[in-house]
């Protein structure tokens, strides 16, 4: 992991997030959409995990004040069950608390998707709500999670 860096997102890694997004995902987002997260919405942050040139994952989020939503969160699936969604995760973190000293994250995760759960679960989050049917691929449930205290699992 040491050979690893996680860092602000560029225009150029749109291309390679989209393609992680369509290994992961059943409706990924397509590149234009990163790149209009980067150029358009003030309030959209993304960090990518990146070994050398390549990106390996990434994630983001929207911040608001007092507040910020995670959007996206990947790991190409070679790279996985290394700890790195829980450092970019942790990265974003210290991120919202360094540029607007948000410590409240949210962010909707599908029923089924257990290892995700587990990672949020492990990182002070809970469930609040099941939002049902949310998904318009096949109509699964998603689980509205909170953490409120980033901050102490920034570290």
């Amino acid at each position: 992991m040491a050979d690893i860096i996680i860092r602000p997102m560029r225009i150029s890694d749109a291309r390679p997030m989209a393609a992680i997004e369509r290994q992961c995902f059943s409706t990924p987002w397509p590149a234009q959409f990163f790149r209009e997260e980067l150029e358009s919405n003030v309030c959209a942050r993304y960090l990518i995990a990146a070994r050398g040139r390549e990106v390996i994952g990434y994630g983001g989020i929207w911040m608001m004040v007092g507040h910020c939503h995670l959007t996206n969160l990947a790991v190409a699936p070679a790279e996985r069950r290394r700890g790195l969604a829980r450092r970019i995760l942790r990265a974003l973190m210290a991120l919202a608390f360094d540029e607007l000293e948000i410590r409240s994250m949210s962010l909707e995760v599908r029923r089924s998707n257990a290892a995700a759960q587990n990672l949020y679960l492990s990182m002070g989050f809970t469930v609040n709500h099941v939002m049902v049917r949310y998904y318009e691929d096949n109509g699964e449930d998603a689980l509205l999670m909170t953490c409120d205290d980033t901050a102490r699992w920034m570290k």
